[in-house]
């Protein structure tokens, strides 16, 4: 793929349409190229019907004057052929005679375009996504500082799309930066010269394709108009009103059903918000029942564990102490045996997880053992 140069920046800022979207970017894209296809057919057929004078005033708009620095020559390049007119005069030559001669070999329409050396810019190949395509300038312009050893405000650049990868995610794009003061001089040759410039471009990998890139300043960029110029905008208030004729009755029935369709929504937006409200409610009254069901369930009840308790318990042990935390029992007190006390326990179909929470000690007297003991009731036993 030829190169394809990078004429204006955009916002940075895009995403990549997703869903509907995605078909509505789509259908606009394919519009877009029947559309320039058939422009360009119908600028041809017109421009076939303006007499053979008019028609070659108009194609003179492709001539291009070229000083070429790199190879030392002035050229003049027509339809992509180039014809050398001359080489650059010897050290000793004089701005006048190089004036001189460019005004007797200049055409009278023309684009002046003075090429740079290769060693005088500076040639990076990047690569970026495709999404970038619009806005390329712009982020170059950013990433002077990262990817050269210039600041931005030392250097011009412009940069043009060489091609895209295999699946057309990435774009494969030449950047051209040159230093401002060679720019600057290139320009003020070509001012010697008795040429204006409109383009400083470099010899990089399309030498023979001069105005891929344009080194200039976007501001001060001016290309000369002429008839051809004139001509199409011409042309172009043409086909705009014609389209616009064509066009102004369906887009008022568009319009029509667009404020239609668009009151439907609004119908059916409101009713939905309302069934959510709705459901949110229902959700949030079953919830509280919920929690409430809930609770109850995870609750114990104190009276049947006491009664659990007092059916398991032999007659030698007593309890000084109740706790129950959550689903955890603790018991305290006295018994004959604690070892005895906790293998009755965990044997019972009331508890289990049964363990010590404290050493075991003798009471006072010495014939019982001081406990404390901690168990979990088996599940659905105190509900």
């Amino acid at each position: 793929m030829q190169g394809q140069p990078i004429t204006a920046p955009l916002d940075v800022g895009r995403s990549r349409p997703t869903g509907a979207l995605a078909s509505v970017v789509g259908g606009l894209r394919v519009s877009a190229a029947l559309g320039g296809r058939a422009w360009r057919w119908w600028v041809g057929e017109m421009a076939a019907l303006l007499p053979a004078r008019m028609r070659r005033l108009a194609r003179r708009r492709s001539d291009i004057l070229l000083i070429d620095l790199s190879e030392k020559r002035i050229a003049h390049v027509q339809d992509g052929a180039v014809q050398t007119i001359r080489p650059f005069p010897e050290p000793d030559g004089t701005p006048e005679t190089i004036r001189a001669f460019t005004k007797a070999h200049l055409p009278k329409r023309h684009v002046s375009v003075v090429r740079l050396p290769a060693t005088q810019v500076l040639l990076k190949d990047i690569e970026l996504p495709a999404e970038a395509e619009a806005n390329v300038r712009q982020i170059l312009g950013f990433e002077i500082d990262r990817r050269t050893p210039f600041k931005p405000e030392d250097v011009f650049f412009d940069a043009c799309i060489r091609g895209r990868s295999a699946d057309g995610r990435a774009l494969h794009v030449d950047w051209v930066i040159a230093p401002r003061d060679a720019v600057i001089a290139a320009q003020r040759l070509a001012t010697d010269c008795g040429v204006r410039p409109d383009i400083v471009d470099a010899r990089c990998r399309e030498p023979g394709r001069p105005g891929l890139v344009n080194l200039i300043p976007a501001e001060p960029r001016q290309v000369g108009a002429g008839i051809s110029r004139r001509l199409s905008l011409l042309l172009g208030a043409l086909a705009l009103l014609l389209g616009l004729g064509a066009i102004y009755v369906p887009v008022q029935r568009h319009e029509a059903a667009l404020a239609e369709l668009g009151a439907r929504i609004d119908d059916a937006r409101r009713q939905a918000d309302e069934a959510a409200r709705l459901r949110a409610e229902r959700d949030r009254l079953a919830q509280a029942n919920r929690f409430g069901a809930e609770r109850k369930l995870r609750s114990l009840s104190v009276v049947q564990v006491i009664d659990d308790l007092t059916r398991l318990l032999p007659d030698d042990t007593w309890i000084s102490d109740l706790q129950i935390v959550e689903r955890d029992i603790h018991i305290s007190g006295a018994t004959q045996s604690a070892s005895a006390l906790v293998a009755l326990l965990e044997q019972s179909q009331a508890f289990r997880n049964v363990r010590f929470r404290s050493p075991v000690t003798p009471t006072p007297a010495g014939d019982r053992e001081r406990f404390h003991v901690s168990f979990e009731p088996r599940r659905d036993a105190h509900r």
